[in-house]
């Protein structure tokens, strides 16, 4: 891995030197470089886990959209973010555009599993996924995840349970006036536990939509957190319920936010050990900017039993225009790390915040160099020891033929006191 005291890049290594106690930002080990290697159209929609499950040679796993050829392409990397073999397609089944990937990992060896949805189903749009080992060798063709195939189920999430092999996939579950959200357990050979478990209800008064996961590290509970659209009240919350790993609700439907002027979208949930769940959400915008200056990103933590952990905190630092989309992954250890979208004046760059313990490390840091278009839909995922590796769409004819998926890996922030 790439550790805290020693940056290992992709044909760099350097030490940091830091001010006894000062704490850093995290350390870029490699530059940004360009993951697909197929160009032809646009590349798009990241979404990427780290591979822990495989101890002696921990992997990030990568998956995109091929927004031109329906479908959904992969590669693997070694924790150094060199590439392990080249790309290769996910689906199985090209009837129609496989979109809207979501990657979860393992910790106990049980592999990787990516989600997405398509129209294979016979419907408007079905949730499928495939399992892959810790090699990333394929283990049996897609799943279909849902069980209800009248209407249109689509936007994925998954998770798995820590200290098991099972996991689960949610989805939004209907159409653009009347979604719910629904979920589904999976044992570790792909074979359904549940049914599908309707986490909410609300017909036409609500549509319930973009569904994100996370189990704590013990596996006894699960939070889900998605946008909740009132049509009655015209308005957008982000709405969470917790769960047994089981699928037995613990509390009922809550509201994350508390700032409810203006629009509250996009929300990413992840687990901090040690410290609880730690949702973010893009809250506000320009006519009712809760940081003062168009969308912001906001967080709020809660313990394992779904009670908050002190109030909502705005993510990031700053203000200028917007920060939106943002994407969060958890460590097994203390540590979390988010980022998100920052348009500013020429173009769109991507912005991350590191947390341990609860605390930032260092401030708002920016991932992106490129400078040109729009760098859009980041994902990220974080090691045990507190390297991630950060995955987004890069436009202006980034990889010479369209939109391309650019990555970068860093280390964690450390102190002088850390070795």
């Amino acid at each position: 891995m790439i550790g805290r005291a020693t940056i290992a890049g992709l044909a760099t290594i350097m030490t940091v030197m830091l001010p006894l106690g000062a704490a850093a930002q995290p350390v870029p080990a490699t530059a940004e470089f360009l993951a697909n290697t197929s160009v032809a159209g646009n590349q798009v929609n990241p979404a990427v886990a780290f591979e822990l499950g495989n101890a002696s040679s921990p992997s990030y796993f990568l998956a995109w959209e091929n927004a031109n050829t329906s479908l959904l392409m992969g590669q693997r990397y070694s924790s150094l973010a060199v590439a392990l073999g080249t790309e290769f397609q996910i689906n199985n089944s090209v009837v129609c555009s496989a979109v809207n990937p979501a990657v979860a990992s393992s910790r106990l060896g049980a592999g990787t599993v990516v989600a997405w949805d398509d129209c294979s189903d016979g419907s408007f749009a079905g949730v499928f996924f495939r399992r892959y080992s810790t090699t990333g060798a394929p283990l049996g063709a897609q799943v279909l995840a849902n069980q209800l195939i009248a209407d249109p189920q689509e936007l994925p999430a998954a998770a798995f349970e820590h200290g098991s092999t099972n996991y689960a996939v949610a989805w939004e579950s209907g159409n653009s006036t009347s979604g719910d959200i629904r979920y589904r357990r999976f044992g570790g050979a792909g074979t359904p536990i549940t049914a599908d478990i309707l986490v909410t209800s609300d017909g036409a008064a609500a549509n319930d939509s973009r569904p994100s996961l996370a189990f704590e590290l013990s596996g006894q509970t699960m939070l889900i957190v998605w946008e909740h659209a009132n049509a009655t009240l015209n308005d957008t919350n982000i709405s969470g319920r917790l769960y047994s790993s089981g699928g037995t609700p613990i509390t009922a439907r809550f509201t994350v936010n508390s700032y409810t002027t203006g629009p509250q979208l996009r929300p990413a949930v992840t687990y901090e050990p040690g410290v609880g769940y730690l949702v973010a959400w893009e809250s506000g915008n320009a006519t009712f900017p809760e940081d003062g200056s168009g969308a912001g990103v906001f967080g709020r933590r809660l313990d394992t039993f779904g009670v908050f952990v002190g109030s909502a905190f705005q993510i990031n630092t700053t203000t200028f225009n917007a920060q939106q989309d943002p994407a969060l992954s958890g460590s097994g250890v203390t540590d979390a790390v988010a980022v998100w979208e920052q348009p500013n004046v020429t173009a769109h760059e991507i912005f991350g915040q590191y947390y341990r313990s609860a605390a930032s490390l260092g401030g708002e840091f920016q991932v992106t160099s490129y400078q040109t278009g729009t760098q859009a839909n980041p994902a990220v995922a974080l090691d045990d020891n507190g390297s991630f590796l950060v995955a987004w769409q890069s436009g202006s004819n980034r990889d010479g033929s369209g939109e391309g998926i650019s990555i970068r890996a860093s280390a964690a922030p450390r102190s002088a006191t850390e070795t």
